[in-house]
């Protein structure tokens, strides 16, 4: 799950999106200073993530791009739901995909002062890109992917990844739609667990 599928799966709490949204750029146990429910998001980000990694169709998916990705499969998946996600969101959300990744922009500027400083360096560049919105296009995944391998510090194959997901497309958009209603009441009990 990449950054749209962590911002959808938030729910409708703001400072749980938020949470959710930085939370790759709070390294383990640096939660102080931030208030309960961004908290919670930064908590519900690394519950996705392990569920994620250990769920079986997840693990298939890897295994299509494993022969040419390599560990880097994992990042290539992430990526490739969120461009099905943000390809077919109107559908799955009867909602405007624009005007949602122009509310979540909104939402992240307005907790600035939270922001590390990692998110602070790329943020502006999201938004002007608007790469949530970018996503759903097979050209917008490439550059994400390319971006991604140039700024590795390792030797990677990203920037010829897309030839990968377009030869296994039908076998990963399978995945992804099998998967992700899982993922949703997944996210939904861990949350309502979270508030009792």
């Amino acid at each position: 799950m990449n950054y749209l599928a962590h911002c959808v799966l938030s729910g409708k709490d703001p400072e749980v999106l938020f949470g959710n949204f930085i939370a790759d750029s709070v390294r383990g146990r640096a939660t102080s200073g931030y208030p309960p429910r961004m908290l919670r998001g930064i908590q519900l980000h690394r519950a996705i993530d392990t569920y994620t990694d250990a769920h079986p169709l997840v693990r298939h998916s890897k295994s299509l791009l494993w022969a040419t990705q390599k560990h880097y499969a994992a990042v290539v998946v992430d990526l490739v739901y969120d461009h099905f996600l943000a390809a077919h969101f109107e559908q799955l959300f009867k909602r405007s995909l624009w005007h949602y990744t122009q509310e979540v922009y909104a939402i992240i500027d307005s907790f600035a002062a939270y922001m590390p400083p990692r998110v602070q360096h790329f943020f502006p560049y999201m938004k002007k890109q608007n790469w949530l919105y970018e996503y759903r296009r097979c050209e917008g995944l490439h550059r994400a992917l390319e971006g991604i391998g140039r700024r590795s510090r390792y030797a990677n194959r990203l920037s010829v990844a897309i030839r990968d997901i377009e030869q296994h497309y039908e076998a990963l958009k399978n995945d992804f739609f099998a998967f992700f209603p899982e993922v949703q009441q997944f996210s939904k009990q861990w949350l309502a667990h979270q508030s009792t």
